[in-house]
């Protein structure tokens, strides 16, 4: 036949990053983006040329970029050196952070499981859908989001809407917010009464103002930029609502101050503190967690007396026992995962092969309409039945053979 059907290279996932499995706090907070900052990341893949397809994600637990390309290994390192330099600290060459790497199923795998929170410091929350649902909105804002990306979107969200009803993964699971108040009851006690400040608006802000709100706080104050947010956030929960200029009569007030707002710098620092607070121990405890990455609370707030300073760090015991109660619901979504994994791939072998298949059907049928058609004008009448049939068969069963080929030549090539 003329003209073969060549099989062209699907693009391939790639995903670089690094999360609290490997990486230290210290270490993630050098790599934390905000908003802007991944913005300017999508920017920068898109102008370098070093994809066309990407999203971004940053979240207090982990960085990474995901990206589709058809290069393979020399894709992998040049994303490992992009990501590298989105560190906010010089890289030693000696120490390089443990990032990880995966492409292909294996990156698929590794995003199914990150939706449906299989991979979160606290097992099973839900936050990480709304993250990643952002992410996947700011590359498409940006022109970043092809038809690959949106295949793999719409296959993790089935597959995070699988775990969700067929498994107990997510009912009642904690968030970070949720998680930080249990921390703050461990070091005070009861709530109820307590001066309680929320620096910062979004998820893990809002989350935890409406835990501290179930707690009948004696005042419950929002501290953000933007006045805007805090009122969406203070609404129905009789919150007060304080600029961050003007968060020192607040800070001086509070039981609870609890951390939850991105900065490049620390928003609370010893010497603002002291200088509201003072430097001695007034026999009241105060304690303040600090659940943003970056941290945006002076850790040296936890040298003055009377003083508790916790961060995300310290919520390993409340995090364990969560993991403890899911791990019977975990196995059956890692078990979900494996099967929308597959069904994932089986989707994509069709989407790339399809064109391929459907011309090779044509050029078969052709060949051999031409070769009955010669064969049949030269056969009486009551033979040609019989020929039609043999041809069809013939047809059908060399048509199977090319076809079955031509998929194992192309899971070779993956």
């Amino acid at each position: 036949m003329d003209n073969a059907p060549s099989i062209q290279q699907q693009p391939t996932l790639h995903v670089c990053g690094l999360s609290h499995d490997r990486a230290a706090l210290g270490v993630r907070e050098h790599f934390a983006l905000s908003p802007e900052r991944c913005a300017q990341t999508i920017e920068r893949i898109q102008s370098t040329g070093l994809s066309g397809e990407a999203l971004v994600l940053s979240t207090c637990n982990r960085t990474e970029l995901y990206s589709f390309s058809t290069l393979g290994e020399p894709f992998s390192d040049a994303l490992e050196s992009f990501f590298l330099g989105l560190s906010t600290q010089p890289i030693d060459p000696h120490h390089i952070p443990p990032l990880y790497s995966y492409e292909g199923l294996e990156a698929v795998r590794h995003f199914f499981a990150v939706s449906a929170g299989l991979d979160s410091m606290i097992l099973g929350e839900n936050e990480i859908k709304f993250q990643i649902r952002q992410a996947f909105e700011m590359s498409k804002q940006m022109g970043m989001a092809g038809a690959n990306l949106h295949r793999l979107i719409e296959a993790t969200h089935r597959c995070s809407k699988r775990i969700k009803t067929e498994t107990d993964l997510n009912c009642g699971t904690l968030s970070v917010g949720r998680a930080a108040i249990l921390q703050a009851e461990q070091v005070l006690g009861s709530l109820e009464g307590k001066v309680c400040v929320v620096i910062g608006a979004g998820k893990v802000g809002r989350v935890a103002a409406q835990a501290i709100s179930e707690r009948k706080p004696a005042k419950l104050l929002i501290v953000n930029r933007t006045p805007e947010k805090a009122r969406e956030v203070a609404e129905g929960l009789n919150a007060e609502i304080v600029p961050i200029p003007q968060m020192a009569p607040a800070i001086q007030q509070a039981d609870l101050i609890l951390g939850a707002a991105f900065a490049p710098n620390f928003l609370d620092t010893r010497a603002m503190f002291e200088s509201v607070r003072g430097t001695a121990s007034s026999g009241r405890k105060v304690c303040l967690i600090d659940t943003a990455v970056p941290r945006i609370l002076d850790h040296a707030i936890g040298e003055v007396p009377g003083v508790t300073l916790l961060d995300i760090g310290h919520m390993e015991g409340i995090i364990a026992e969560n993991r403890a109660r899911r791990t019977a619901a975990a196995q059956n979504g890692w078990e979900l995962v494996e099967e929308e994994v597959d069904k994932f791939r089986t989707k994509m072998e069709n989407f790339s092969l399809g064109p391929i298949v459907e011309r090779l059907k044509s050029q078969f049928e052709a060949a051999f309409s031409e070769a009955q058609f010669a064969m049949e004008s030269s056969l009486p009448e009551s033979c040609r039945e019989k020929v039609r049939l043999s041809h069809h068969r013939l047809k059908q069963r060399l048509l199977h053979a090319a076809i079955h080929e031509l998929k194992g030549n192309w899971l070779e090539r993956k």
